[in-house]
């Protein structure tokens, strides 16, 4: 008996069973024992189990995942079906096993919908690796699929709202599929998404605070009039993840002393952060503002990590927490403060829809119309008065 890689043909589970060897691997092990000199072969088993056995060993290819032999047969034969050019050998496999390696591996993009292959299908025999590790995430290709769903909005936050948003109006499987082949996205994990977001409203409703659960969704619905509305939508993420902040400053000094001004750094009340290389404000030089957003932080390696992070317009900072503005400047003070937040007392619910309003459209109209200073106009970090603490 001897351990050998067999996978099933509709789960492609690979596994390691034991099984009996053939009667030709007993012919050929009796011939070891005279090899050198006469000798003899024992064999301990019952004569019925020796006429029970398979004549030769299976063919590795009726037993092994057919990925690799996929695209050994794409490479000779581009312009060959791989069931076709796999049917004429001797022991062909079986048919679904290789329908089911032709559609693994469009699903990880080693073969396009016809059947050819893509740039990633020609270099990945040659890197000599399994074909989860060949299709590992180019991060490249994602970053260029996450900036063209920010544009200019500088919000990863936006980005995932867009994403599933612009899934759900996908008509058709195909259609679905195009889209998420274009921003390598997972179908599973928007429809997930979609589940939670179904989950959330129910919750909503349940806690009364809207008056159906599938108003929540529809794009068209009262609830979600100015969800288009980006500045909007992010002040109201500001209001909600506050002091999540983070202030950005141009110009940094490095630890040998030197100053490098194009270099940007991040700080938030508890010191200073990083954002992750999954960001879309990662390296971002001409952000709109030097106030930022996250809903979390991670540390790794002793250094903090912001995984999202979205710009926020310094307005919304002002007029939606819970921060004072002191501003002091050499030979005299100025001095704003917010008397009145718009934030209410989740004990005082407004019944006044018309002041709820008049109070967005002035949002509104404010955050719009109204410039912030980006980073690009910022001081240099060797003239701004800024303290670590003004957080």
């Amino acid at each position: 008996m001897r351990l050998k890689l067999t996978v099933a043909v509709r789960s492609q589970v690979s596994g390691l069973n034991t099984v009996w060897i053939s009667q030709a691997n007993i012919t050929q092990r009796r011939g070891r024992a005279g090899r050198c000199q006469p000798g003899h072969s024992y064999h301990l088993f019952p004569r019925k189990q020796l006429e029970s056995m398979a004549v030769f060993p299976i063919p590795e290819i009726l037993r092994t995942p057919l990925e690799s032999v996929v695209i050994q047969a794409k490479i000779h034969c581009p312009d060959s079906k791989a069931l076709d050019f796999l049917s004429q050998v001797l022991d062909s496999p079986d048919t679904q096993a290789v329908k089911a390696a032709v559609k693994t591996l469009m699903d990880i993009g080693v073969l396009d919908a016809t059947e050819n292959l893509t740039p990633l299908g020609g270099v990945w025999p040659a890197c000599r690796v399994t074909r989860v590790w060949g299709s590992m995430q180019n991060r490249a290709l994602v970053s260029k699929a996450k900036a063209a769903l920010s544009g200019s909005s500088c919000s990863d936050h936006l980005v995932f709202s867009r994403v599933v948003q612009s899934w759900k109006e996908q008509q058709g499987k195909e259609s679905k599929q195009e889209f998420l082949d274009t921003y390598t996205l997972s179908g599973a994990s928007l429809r997930f998404i979609h589940g939670l977001m179904q989950q959330f409203g129910e919750n909503l409703c349940e806690a009364g605070l809207v008056g159906g659960s599938a108003d929540c969704l529809r794009l068209w619905s009262g609830l979600n009039q100015h969800s288009q509305e980006e500045q909007l939508v992010k002040a109201v993420l500001i209001a909600g993840l506050f002091p999540h902040l983070i202030q950005v400053k141009r110009g940094t000094v490095t630890k040998s002393g030197r100053f490098r001004p194009e270099s940007i750094s991040y700080r938030t009340e508890s010191g200073p952060v990083l954002l992750h290389r999954s960001s879309i404000n990662r390296g971002n030089q001409d952000l709109s503002s030097r106030w930022l957003t996250f809903f979390s932080a991670v540390k790794s390696n002793g250094q903090v990590f912001i995984r999202d992070s979205s710009v926020v317009h310094p307005l919304a900072l002002l007029l939606l927490t819970d921060c004072d503005l002191s501003e002091r400047v050499v030979g005299d003070a100025v001095e704003a403060m917010i008397h009145r937040s718009l934030r209410r007392s989740r004990r005082q619910p407004s019944s006044d829809d018309s002041q709820d309003r008049e109070l967005i459209a002035l949002l509104v109209e404010l955050l719009n119309n109204t410039e912030s200073e980006s980073i690009s106009d910022q001081d240099e970090i060797g003239t701004e008065n800024i303290k670590a603490d003004s957080l």
